[in-house]
Parts: C-alpha cells; sequence; structure tokens
C-alpha cells in the first residue's frame, strides 16, 4: 500500500482513509462497472423485456450487458480494469473480498430472466439461470483479462460469446 500512495501523490493514511483495505482499493474501481449494468438491467425491466420467445428475451439480455460493459471497460478504464481483474484472479482473498458485490449483481439478473422465461423471480430455473449467467460473464472477463494487451480486443466480445453459450443453453430449456 506504501508503493500505491506515493504513486498516487498521497500518504499512506489518506490512502486508508480512502480505502480501508486492499480490497476496497481493487473493487472500489468497479462502481462504473457495477452502475452500468445496474441501470441497463434496469432500462431492460422497465421497458419490458419480455418476448414471445424466451430465446428472444434471453438474447436481448445479453446484448444489454453486453452494451453496458462496452461503457463501463471503455478504451480509457479497460487497461486499468484489466490490471484489477488479474489481480482478483491471483488472490482468493480479493476475490471473496468482492463476492457481496458479485452476488449484488448477480441478483440484478433475475428480474430480466425472469421476464425472459416467463416465471417468477424465485422460481428455480430462473435463480439458476441468473447464476450461471453471472458465473459466465464474470467467467468471460476474468479470461479476457489474462490476454496480453496487444491481443485483448474488447470485453464485449468475449463477454457476447461466453453470453451466448448460456442464452442459447437457458432458452432451449423451455421449448
Amino acid at each position: 500500500m506504501d508503493d500505491v500512495a506515493a504513486a498516487a501523490g498521497i500518504s499512506r493514511r489518506t490512502l486508508f482513509r480512502l480505502f480501508p483495505s486492499k480490497g476496497e482499493l481493487v473493487w472500489g474501481g468497479f462502481d462504473d462497472v457495477d452502475s452500468a449494468i445496474a441501470a441497463r438491467l434496469d432500462g431492460a425491466v422497465r421497458d419490458g423485456l419480455a418476448a414471445t420467445a424466451p430465446r428472444d428475451g434471453l438474447r436481448a439480455l445479453r446484448h444489454d450487458l453486453v452494451a453496458a460493459l462496452d461503457v463501463a471497460f471503455d478504451e480509457r478504464t479497460a487497461p486499468l480494469s484489466a490490471a484489477r481483474l488479474r489481480l482478483i484472479a491471483k488472490h482468493p482473498a480479493l476475490r471473496a473480498h468482492g463476492a457481496p458485490r458479485l452476488d449484488a449483481v448477480a441478483r440484478l439478473l433475475r428480474a430480466p430472466i425472469a421476464r425472459a422465461l416467463g416465471r417468477p423471480e424465485d422460481d428455480l430455473s430462473v435463480v439458476v439461470g441468473a447464476a450461471v449467467t453471472f458465473s459466465a460473464l464474470f467467467a468471460a472477463i476474468l479470461a479476457w483479462a489474462q490476454v496480453d494487451e496487444s491481443e485483448r480486443g474488447e470485453v464485449s466480445g468475449t463477454v457476447d460469446a461466453a453470453l451466448r453459450l448460456v442464452s442459447d443453453g437457458l432458452g432451449a430449456s423451455r421449448a
């Protein structure tokens, strides 16, 4: 933390006042990601994500998530976000610190998935679908961060590929 404080040009004490733990320092940078996802999903639910077929609703959800990540991981923030994600992937304690935040984002997925599947939010298929969708999203983001920056591309392509696997599987389950 001394190195971080020095690089930021602030005292260690100020750094700890702003970020009480290493976990807060690393995860705090993802507030914009969480906000972008929440705003996009709120709009999807409010606008009525329901579709004539579950697959169409899940496809719309995938597009909303990819669009949210395009906003949150722009060319200015992507390199730092990738560095944070590599730290999270490497250190179990940092990953554990983010568990409540990850759970909150996963829960946000329930409403649009419930609407797409035409089922209540507490239905097992919705709960599992939200967990699987979020797991795929987070695994894709972590995988994206591991790729060398010169070959990485945009996070949206990696996430879109992962979510296609999930949406195709979930949509097929309710034929």
